[in-house]
């Protein structure tokens, strides 16, 4: 069972969502804009990564202060 997080915790979590949310929604948009097929690969995989990795860290951080300990799961979903 999770319990309350601090308040810290909880900006800090909303804030790295947050962020890889508009990080993801800002490669996206750039698929549109973006001319040739190669710039349309390489460009929005680099910031939807970034963009992942932050939401994954939200993740990590809510899930371990809840939690009974270090939360790897959402590391190990990033990873594979």
């Amino acid at each position: 069972m999770t319990q309350a997080i601090p308040l810290w915790a909880e900006i800090a979590v909303a804030v790295l969502v947050l962020v890889g949310a508009a990080i993801a929604m800002l490669g996206s948009l750039s698929l549109l804009r973006l001319k040739t097929y190669f710039e349309r690969v390489h460009a929005p995989s680099i910031i939807a990564t970034m963009g992942c990795w932050c939401i994954m860290h939200g993740t990590l951080l809510y899930f371990s202060i809840a939690g009974h300990g270090l939360a790897l799961h959402p590391l190990l979903i990033a990873l594979f």
